[in-house]
């Protein structure tokens, strides 16, 4: 009996840890806590790095800096950062595959066997037998891709990490609520401090490892996906 007890009471805390898919449609989709976006997901540094060189002793410029004066741009952890993002992409893309291929073969045998001692030399088994193969494949394949694409956004990131050569691994994220459907834009990387302007902003395209999302949940979202059981006959069909 306990351990049926114990089962049952271990489904319904895992029943309880799991959100209603339900509860969307009464209250809406809600927003995520402050702060989650700042869990940069990357893995260990395969290598290590250089250490950026020392400040001389006595001196009042620093090595690592383009100013004299007080350097506003982010280097340390916590510091936030502007990412722009402007993207124009256009991909076209045309391919053709078409393959024929047609073979014929033909065997034939004949087969005739001569026992003596039985009459005047009767000819038993005789048999002819002949086997014919022939095949014929082809293959036609055709694909386009047309996409564009045209993104102006800009989001303010924290620095997370200082890698051991001094670049900085950043992470941020932006919500908006609007209307039951949540527009979520989240950006990561790694930044190297020279390549970040006096005004504290860098581009997308100098962030290495650059991990970019834009999207959204809601009831919008949730009327363009096909249906669970479609997803899941989807993902069983061998067709």
């Amino acid at each position: 009996m306990k351990p049926a007890i114990l089962a049952t009471a271990g489904a319904l805390m895992l029943g309880a840890c799991q959100t209603n898919p339900y509860d969307s449609l009464a209250y809406g989709p809600t927003l995520t806590p402050v702060g989650q976006g700042l869990e940069a997901n990357r893995m260990p540094v395969p290598v290590p790095f250089q250490k950026p060189n020392e400040r001389t002793f006595r001196s009042t410029w620093d090595l690592n800096s383009k100013s004299l004066y007080r350097d506003v741009r982010a280097s340390q952890i916590g510091d936030v950062i502007r990412v722009t993002l402007s993207i124009d992409d256009k991909a076209e893309v045309d391919n053709n595959t078409d393959r024929s291929r047609t073979s014929s073969s033909n065997q034939g045998i004949t087969a005739a066997l001569n026992l003596s001692g039985l009459g005047k030399g009767a000819n038993v088994g005789a048999g002819d037998a002949s086997l014919g193969l022939s095949g014929d494949t082809s293959t036609s394949g055709k694909g386009t891709i047309d996409r564009s694409e045209k993104i102006r956004l800009s989001l303010a990131a924290v620095v997370t990490e200082v890698m051991p050569n001094g670049n900085l691994v950043v992470s941020g994220s932006q919500e908006i609520l609007i209307n039951y459907e949540v527009r979520v834009l989240t950006v990561g990387g790694i930044v190297n401090p020279l390549d970040v302007s006096s005004a504290n902003t860098i581009p997308y395209d100098k962030i290495a490892e650059a991990r970019i999302s834009y999207g959204g949940r809601g009831r919008l979202n949730d009327v363009q996906q096909p249906a669970w059981g479609q997803r899941v006959f989807d993902a069983v069909s061998p067709y």
